[in-house]
């Protein structure tokens, strides 16, 4: 039980660091940019949803979080997609 709840703790908070070093600069650069899509016109759904996911596959985006290259691919990537205009 005490392996779960150290899991689900583990993963929370890969799912808010996550949100909180790559989501929300990107989506703060889009609404500068005046980009307008999906991220710019619902950002609590749309960050919601980002957080969630990420909560989900914390494992896996565990490894941009702490390795220099994976987070500037995986900030590259991310910025590619929100950047765009509907």
């Amino acid at each position: 039980m005490e392996a779960l709840i150290a899991y689900i703790v583990f993963a929370i908070t890969t799912g808010i660091c996550s949100w909180l070093f790559y989501y929300r600069p990107v989506l703060k650069e889009a609404r500068e940019l005046n980009i307008n899509n999906s991220f710019t016109r619902s950002p609590i759904l749309s960050s919601l949803v980002y957080t969630t996911i990420s909560t989900l596959i914390a494992p896996i985006v565990f490894i941009p979080l702490f390795n220099p290259m994976q987070g500037m691919a995986f900030v590259t990537a991310l910025r590619r997609e929100m950047l765009k205009q509907d």
